[in-house]
């Protein structure tokens, strides 16, 4: 099947994407530390991140922003999953993954989505294309993927190699962050079941309507 071609992403876009996931951590995180570890450990969160993360230079080149910051992203990522294992158990990342989905539906809570409510009553297919049409060209920002399919019924992302796991130690980036928080916040809010078929790096991403 041959690609379907999705307006490609420029990195000054994407880095206005990566420092939104950023602030997303930065609003949500912490809180939800302190409210279940306390406040030293709240504290030791932030002094991770710090560890962890560098300042950007604001006088370079728009790909080179978003590629250091994107680096960030995946650290403090890291880190949160590593200190709730830590302190908290298996337990500790399922209310995790619950709780940054609630906050990826919050933050994506809008005119649009309730646009997209509003077409669901009348054309359920309708309103999947309409987010998947969206959701192909928002998600650049994480890595390189090719469309391969894209209906009212059906959308097929092939991740030839995913950026994500470049990294080091980026398991549950990829098995926590990719693979349970997106499908639950999809599903809760745009009414979508979202696979993921991971073969090494590379990852065949498929998105269906749910029938509820």
């Amino acid at each position: 099947m041959a690609n379907i071609v999705v307006q490609e992403m420029p990195f000054e876009e994407k880095y206005v994407n990566v420092q939104e996931a950023i602030d997303l951590f930065r609003s949500f995180v912490p809180p939800f530390v302190k409210r279940h570890l306390g406040p030293q450990a709240e504290r030791e969160l932030r002094r991770r991140w710090r560890e962890n993360t560098e300042i950007l230079p604001i006088d370079v080149p728009a790909d080179q922003q978003y590629e250091r910051c994107y680096a960030n992203w995946i650290a403090m990522a890291r880190v949160n999953f590593a200190l709730i294992r830590e302190r908290m158990g298996e337990e500790g990342l399922d209310r995790f993954v619950e709780a940054e989905a609630a906050e990826l539906k919050r933050q994506n809570s809008g005119m649009s989505v309730s646009m997209l409510d509003l077409i669901r009553i009348f054309s359920r297919p309708t309103a999947f294309k309409m987010m998947a049409d969206k959701f192909a060209y928002q998600t650049q920002w994480i890595t390189t993927y090719e469309t391969t399919e894209l209906t009212k019924q059906i959308a097929v992302f092939e991740i030839p190699k995913c950026k994500v796991l470049e990294f080091p130690e980026t398991e549950d980036v990829c098995k926590i962050g990719c693979q349970r928080v997106y499908p639950s916040w999809m599903a809760d809010q745009f009414k979508a079941e979202l696979r993921f078929d991971r073969h090494g790096n590379s990852c065949t991403c498929t998105a269906r309507p749910l029938n509820n």
